[in-house]
């Protein structure tokens, strides 16, 4: 009788000791995204509240293939220094092709205002013919969004594009969290968001080249398991948000009558 209680205080014991590791590393990891001071955004939990919402922006043109889109290649994880930030930080949708998302904070200031600020942050260019953006909000299935599309000539959106990815290069983005961007038709698009493979030795050798410059990490290194479980976690957010953002976009996005230049 005696050696059984021990057996299920035992085992009891290490249940306990297991939830609160997990807990544990939950903090750690709520501790670091908040350490971080980032505008970037995690998915919201269906149903929940919160003080932000996604704000995801598309530039968009019509051409002869259709609704054409400026999407972007997000950084797996960020190891350049920026002001007021922390590295490494990894991303929301990690090495994800999105669009240009980031959070909206529930203020007086309006979406259009918060997308421009949004994409010179992470482009390092200003967000041409807002005066023609359309804000739209995206309610479904319970998950709250704010989409602002801001139609443009085909010609603008390839200057756009291309003055974004000379900036990328030049590594002088207030956020550095993309990695590039191009123009693609819609159907491109939906073939390109969406999760990503790990590298082909996985995420943790990818960290330890990444940020640890090849060396192994110590054994008492916290940082190190943290960012492999968040970049595996994060590398596979699902791409609703941005499918759900893409739909009907195409009546919105005519495009202005003719490029001016800037």
């Amino acid at each position: 009788m005696t050696s059984l209680r021990s057996r299920r205080d035992a085992a009891a014991s290490r249940a306990t000791r297991g939830w609160c590791a997990q807990v544990a590393k939950a903090a750690l990891i709520a501790l670091l995204l908040a350490a971080a001071g980032a505008t970037d955004v995690v998915p919201l939990v269906r149903g929940a509240a919160a003080a932000e919402l996604p704000l995801i922006v598309l530039p968009c043109a019509q051409t002869g293939d259709g609704t054409s889109i400026l999407l972007a290649r997000r950084v797996a994880i960020q190891t350049e220094s920026r002001p007021g930030g922390q590295v490494p930080f990894v991303p929301a949708w990690a090495g994800q092709w999105t669009p240009i998302v980031g959070s909206a904070p529930v203020t007086s200031t309006s979406l259009i205002t918060l997308a421009s600020r949004l994409f010179a942050a992470q482009t390092g260019q200003p967000l041409p013919n807002t005066s023609a953006a359309v804000v739209r909000s995206d309610l479904s299935d319970d998950q709250a969004s704010q989409v602002v599309l801001v139609p443009m000539s085909a010609a603008r959106l390839e200057r756009l594009a291309a003055d974004a990815q000379q900036t990328l290069g030049t590594g002088s983005t207030q956020q550095g969290w993309l990695a590039e961007v191009q123009v693609m038709t819609l159907g491109e698009a939906l073939l390109r968001i969406g999760p990503v493979p790990p590298p082909a030795n996985g995420w943790a050798a990818y960290v330890v080249q990444q940020v640890y410059g090849g060396m192994s990490p110590g054994a008492l290194d916290t940082t190190f398991p943290l960012l492999v479980s968040m970049v595996s976690a994060r590398s596979v957010q699902p791409a609703t948000p941005f499918q759900q953002a893409f739909l009907g976009i195409g009546n919105a996005c005519g495009g202005d009558p003719a490029p001016t230049s800037r």
